[in-house]
C-alpha cells in the first residue's frame, strides 16, 4: 500500500544525465529499475510559473504567476520572489489535500510562493521580513516553532550560500538533513522538496561544462545518502519516489538589453546623480521587467503595438507576444505586460539601461537588492571578498524560460512506480502532474 509519496523537484536535470551509471549511478539506478518520460514545462518556463502549473494544474494565465516577478504601477516597483502564496490565484495542490484528507499531512520545502500554503509543514529559506521591514536572514517555517527544532537536529541554515553561487552544496545537505529528520518524526504523506542545486554552475558556466558535470555528481550523491537513509524509516515501504526537472537550462551566447533599446527609441528616461543613471519614472513611456529569456516590456503611455514594432525590428529578437496574443500563449492575464519579449534558447535579456559601466547604479554591483529592474545573473559571479558583482553581462553562459520548441529543452519525469506515470502523454507538461497528485491521494482535481 502506498500512501506516502516523495516528490523531489530537481530543476535541470535533462534526458541525458540519465545515461551515464558512472556519472550519476543514482538517478540511473531509479529511471531504469522504475519509471521515466520527457517533461515539459509550459510557458513561461520559470521557477514560480513552473511551480504553480504543477501544483494547481493550470497555466499562468489561471495561476497568476506570469514571473518569478511582478511590476506594481501604483508604486513603481519591481518586486522579486515574493514567496506569498497568494501569489498564486488557482488552489494548489496543498489546499486540496487539506480540504479532501484533512487527516493527512503535508510537507514543502524550498519551493517558490509557498509563504503560508496549506501545508502542515512549511520550510522557505531566505530573508525574513521583520516589524521594521528591514530584511534579516533566516528561514520562514510553518509551523513556526519548526526553525529551531531543525536547527538542533540538521544545523544552522547556510543562508549566507543561499544567494550565492555555492548555494547547491551546503543548502541541498541542509534541505535533505532537514526533510530526512521531518519524514523520520512526522512521517507527512506528501512531501514535496525542491532542490536548485544545479542552476548555478549552468547558468554561469553552461549546461554542458564541467563545472555542471561536477554539481550533478555531486547531487546524485546527496540523493544516494537520502534515499539510502530514507529507505531505513518505518514508512520507506509505504513510499512511492517522483523525481521532476522543472526546466532545462540551455547553452547562450547572446545577451539582449530591452531598457536600452526602449532608452535609445526615446521611450525609456534617465536622470543622473552623481554621474550614475537611474530610471527615471514619471517621465519614461515604458520599461522591460526581465526574467532570464522572457521580458514584460509595460507600456505606460503611448501605443503598445507601436513597441512591439520597434523590437520586431531588431530582428535579434526570438519571438514577441501582443495583447490578445497573450491568450495562445498562456500568459493572458493583468499581471502581463502588454508586450511580451522571449529570446531564442541560445540567448537572455538583461535589465542593464546604462552604456557604460561607469554610468551604473551603485545597486547595479550588489547581490539581491530591489532596484534591478529584473532576475540578474551576475550576482553567480559576485566576489567572495568584496561581495561586488561585475558588469559584463557576456559572462553568462545558461538561461531558460523560453517555449519548449526542441528537444534539448525538456526535462524528465522519473518516478519509483511505473503506475504512477500510466495515462501520462508523452511528453508530460507541467500542469499533468497536478492530476498525478490527485490521482495518488484520491483528490477531486477540479
Amino acid at each position: 500500500m502506498i500512501d506516502h509519496l516523495m516528490l523531489l523537484s530537481l530543476p535541470g536535470i535533462r534526458p541525458g544525465d540519465l545515461h551515464d551509471i558512472n556519472l550519476t549511478p543514482t538517478l540511473y539506478r531509479l529511471a531504469h529499475e522504475g519509471a521515466w518520460l520527457t517533461f515539459a514545462p509550459t510557458f513561461p518556463c520559470l521557477t514560480s510559473s513552473v511551480q504553480a502549473a504543477m501544483l494547481t494544474g493550470r497555466r499562468a494565465s489561471e495561476h497568476g504567476v506570469v514571473a518569478n516577478g511582478c511590476y506594481d504601477p501604483e508604486r513603481q516597483t519591481v518586486a522579486f520572489w515574493n514567496g506569498c502564496h497568494n501569489m498564486i490565484e488557482s488552489p494548489t495542490f496543498f489546499t486540496k489535500l487539506t480540504e479532501a484528507k484533512p487527516g493527512l499531512k503535508s510537507a514543502v520545502w524550498n519551493a517558490q510562493n509557498i509563504r503560508g500554503a496549506a501545508a502542515t509543514f512549511v520550510v522557505s529559506p531566505g530573508p525574513v521580513r521583520g516589524p521594521d521591514s528591514l530584511g534579516t536572514s533566516g528561514c520562514y517555517t510553518k509551523p513556526e516553532s519548526l526553525y529551531n527544532e531543525l536547527v538542533s537536529h540538521a544545523g544552522t541554515l547556510p543562508i549566507g550560500r543561499y544567494w550565492s553561487p555555492k548555494a547547491n552544496a551546503h543548502l541541498t545537505k541542509w534541505i535533505l538533513e532537514g526533510a530526512l529528520w521531518l519524514a523520520k518524526t512526522h512521517t507527512p504523506n506528501f512531501h514535496l522538496v525542491c532542490l536548485p542545486h544545479l542552476e548555478g554552475a549552468a547558468q554561469k558556466y553552461g549546461p554542458n561544462s564541467e563545472q555542471a558535470a561536477e554539481g550533478l555528481a555531486e547531487l546524485d550523491t546527496a540523493l544516494a545518502d537520502f534515499i539510502d537513509r530514507y529507505e531505513k524509516l518505518s514508512i520507506a515501504k509505504r513510499t512511492a519516489w517522483l523525481l521532476v526537472g522543472e526546466y532545462v537550462t540551455t547553452p547562450v551566447s547572446q545577451v539582449i538589453y530591452p531598457n536600452r533599446i526602449l532608452r535609445e527609441a526615446g521611450l525609456l528616461k534617465v536622470r543622473e546623480e552623481r554621474g550614475r543613471e537611474y530610471v527615471d519614472w514619471d517621465h519614461s513611456d515604458a520599461f522591460a521587467m526581465v526574467d532570464h529569456q522572457v521580458a514584460h516590456v509595460f507600456v505606460n503611455r503611448g501605443d503598445a503595438n507601436g513597441v512591439a514594432d520597434l523590437f520586431r525590428a531588431m530582428g535579434n529578437i526570438g519571438d514577441l507576444v501582443v495583447g490578445r496574443e497573450r491568450s495562445a500563449m498562456g500568459v493572458e492575464h493583468p499581471r502581463s505586460a502588454p508586450v511580451i519579449l522571449i529570446s531564442r534558447p541560445d540567448g537572455w535579456f538583461s535589465y542593464y539601461w546604462w552604456h557604460t559601466d561607469d554610468a551604473a547604479p551603485p545597486f547595479a554591483r550588489m547581490v539581491g537588492n530591489s532596484s534591478k529592474l529584473g532576475y540578474d545573473p551576475m550576482e553567480l559571479f559576485v566576489d567572495p571578498v568584496t561581495g561586488r558583482i561585475p558588469l559584463d553581462a557576456a559572462l553568462v553562459k545558461g538561461s531558460h524560460g523560453a517555449p519548449v520548441t526542441q528537444s534539448e529543452q525538456r526535462t524528465i519525469l522519473i518516478t519509483t512506480h511505473p503506475e504512477l506515470l500510466e495515462g501520462l502523454p508523452s511528453p508530460a507538461r507541467d500542469v499533468d502532474l497536478f492530476s498525478l497528485l490527485c490521482r495518488v491521494f484520491g483528490v477531486e482535481a477540479m
